[in-house]
């Protein structure tokens, strides 16, 4: 299990960073709006980019599932309802972490930004909780 315990450290760490940059938010704890709001969504970016490709090592390492034709997060997160990592109402929110990733990703509107800015807290609680719930079930 040797590569998917550095993609759960990587993402444990990139999930740390995005809670300390929540944690300054909500404590008035910042410049000016505009770097914390920056900051917060590149953290989310590689917090997600982290997230499903632990996901995807979990699959392969623990479950034995042949992830060779499962190569983008979208279908790395439908593999993990038909698994049962995630449930099937959890994938609707890790199709809106992606969406809220590519609309910051291609085209940096500050009202877009805004939006998806609003998102990273609930984004933030579910890939921790996600997360929290797989190490539980490693450490069986």
């Amino acid at each position: 299990m040797g590569e998917m315990s550095i993609q759960h450290e990587m993402v444990s760490r990139a999930l740390d960073t995005l809670a300390r940059i929540l944690q300054q938010i909500e404590n008035g704890e910042y410049y000016t709006l505009e770097q914390v709001t920056d900051s917060a969504i590149k953290k989310f970016e590689y917090s997600l980019e982290m997230f499903w490709k632990f996901l995807k090592s979990y699959l392969q390492e623990v479950l034995l599932i042949d992830v060779k034709q499962i190569y983008s997060p979208r279908s790395v997160f439908k593999a993990s309802v038909q698994a049962a990592i995630l449930l099937p109402e959890e994938l609707k929110t890790c199709i809106n972490m992606v969406e809220d990733r590519n609309r910051t990703a291609h085209a940096y509107q500050e009202v877009m930004a805004e939006k998806v800015f609003k998102n990273i807290p609930t984004h933030f609680e579910f890939m921790r909780s996600v997360l929290e719930r797989l190490n539980s079930k490693m450490k069986e």
